[in-house]
């Protein structure tokens, strides 16, 4: 069993852009991908460095990138109602623990609504539209969200990615043949699939070299 932990907060174009590409891939039945939805602020901060959007420079480069990328791939993307906003409820009610059976759904949903419809998620009666519109009860939903089990364990996935390094989202990790590789960005996708069907195209001798490089400091 090949096992793909997905880290993503609806805040990150790359995690948008990274869920458009998901969507194209049909993974076969001997591959378990779980999304973990997380709060990117925690991770990046757990390295004590800034974020994308605390570099001026870098922040207005990688939204020109992203919508390179978007074009490229034909993804109807656009800039969001507002940018930083407050994601955690979205995250939360992502939780495969409190969304069950309608995580993909959901997940695609937000995304479509930040990054498509351009919808301000942090308003209760936007929200609540979105989800009627689709069949999907919001009073549960939303009273859901709020529970100590949603709150605690959107904090046990953040704290999963801090354990495990992560550095940013979107991150997967990816479990198979009992070893453990992490693969970073949307543009990693296409190294993951070779990774995950055996051809792994990563020159470990070369990759060696580079880490006594740095230990030889």
């Amino acid at each position: 069993m090949i096992i793909i932990d997905y880290y993503f907060d609806f805040q990150s174009p790359y995690s948008y852009l990274s869920w458009k590409l998901i969507e194209r891939i049909k993974f076969n039945q001997n591959t378990s991908f779980n999304p973990i939805p997380v709060a990117m602020g925690p991770i990046i901060k757990s390295h004590e460095t800034k974020g994308p959007a605390e570099i001026g420079t870098k922040r207005d480069y990688l939204m020109k990138d992203c919508l390179r990328k978007a074009f490229l791939n034909d993804f109807p993307m656009q800039i969001p109602f507002k940018l930083p906003f407050n994601s955690l409820d979205l995250l939360r009610m992502s939780l495969k623990e409190i969304s069950g059976d309608q995580q993909l759904k959901l997940i695609t949903l937000f995304f479509s609504a930040v990054w498509e419809q351009k919808l301000d998620v942090e308003n209760q009666d936007v929200l609540k539209s979105l989800l009627m519109k689709e069949n999907i009860d919001f009073e549960n939903l939303n009273a859901q969200t709020g529970s100590k089990l949603a709150r605690s364990q959107l904090k046990i996935n953040i704290q999963s990615a801090i354990d495990l390094d992560l550095f940013g989202v979107p991150t997967f990790i990816v479990q198979k043949d009992g070893k453990q590789e992490l693969f970073w960005g949307a543009d990693s996708i296409p190294s993951l699939l070779k990774f995950i069907e055996g051809k792994d195209q990563l020159d470990l001798n070369k990759y060696q070299q580079y880490l006594e490089l740095f230990q030889a400091r």
